[in-house]
């Protein structure tokens, strides 16, 4: 199994991780996430950016990943203009994002998007439904 993996990268204006798909990946994902916030001076973020990363992570390893165990997710969260852009990948088969849409807020499974939603200024997917782009505007940098 490749839960050990857990590679941490510094890269332009942020940072990218490479880890197995494995729950106790995302504590560790999220105190990285923290710490990058802390050093860029917004803290006044990380309960919104890490709730996004958490929900996406959970969603990478939870069914992105659920036939591949050895499988690796990829994220990244960097500053780009006056954005905080996260990036989630799983190695998985994607799925149909534009059915989920639909789903009901108060329902056990499938509350993703209304976080992101709430939570985010935009969100997309590629076209195969493996790879999660969220976009969070940085307050007063307009």
């Amino acid at each position: 199994m490749n839960h050990k993996l857990f590679i941490v990268e510094e890269i332009a204006q942020g940072l990218a991780i490479r880890m197995g798909a494995d729950m106790r990946n995302i504590d560790l994902a999220s105190h990285e996430t923290q710490l990058f916030l802390k050093k860029q001076n917004l803290e006044a973020l990380t309960f919104s950016i890490c709730l996004g990363m958490r929900e996406a992570l959970t969603n990478a390893v939870r069914h992105g990943s659920i036939n591949l165990p050895e499988g690796i997710i990829t994220y990244q969260v960097q500053i780009i203009g006056q954005r905080i852009v996260l990036e989630i990948m799983d190695e998985g088969p994607g799925f149909n994002w534009r059915t989920s849409q639909k789903t009901n807020p108060d329902a056990e499974n499938g509350r993703g998007i209304h976080i992101m939603k709430n939570y985010f200024n935009t969100f997309r997917y590629n076209e195969k439904g493996n790879r999660l782009t969220l976009e969070k505007d940085i307050p007063g940098c307009f």
